[in-house]
């Protein structure tokens, strides 16, 4: 799944989402979540041209950091908002900031595994 916001700062956020999640904890070989990867490629059309900074946030990109925490837990309830904050700051993305000249277009390439969620903040400087 692909989501594009844009607020009225003008900076554009770009979600890229597995269409559901799988919990290696039910006989999954994390090796095969780590190396079935999906290819992602977008291409955006009829943006200002201009130089922009481009944030992106890979979550849990290995396939099963969130789920390693959680039974590291002692698998709480999900229903309990400390559990859910925990598991926020327990599982630290991996953050990658660039500047970039962009035309017209601007394509996107990623590549993202079961559980991986990637986000894309886009601004104008």
């Amino acid at each position: 799944r692909i989501q594009i916001t844009k607020n009225r700062d003008g900076e554009y956020a770009i979600l890229f989402s597995p269409p559901s999640y799988v919990n290696p904890g039910n006989s999954i070989d994390p090796a095969f979540l780590q190396k079935n990867n999906t290819e992602i490629q977008v291409e955006l059309k009829s943006l200002p041209p201009g130089r922009y900074q481009i944030k992106t946030f890979h979550m849990d990109q290995e396939g099963w950091g969130v789920f390693n925490r959680w039974e590291s837990a002692g698998f709480p309830d999900f229903m309990d908002p400390d559990v859910v904050q925990y598991l926020e700051l327990a599982v630290i993305p991996e953050l990658k900031v660039e500047e970039v000249d962009i035309g017209d277009t601007y394509h996107i390439r990623e590549s993202i595994t079961f559980n991986g969620v990637i986000l894309k903040l886009m601004k104008p400087i």
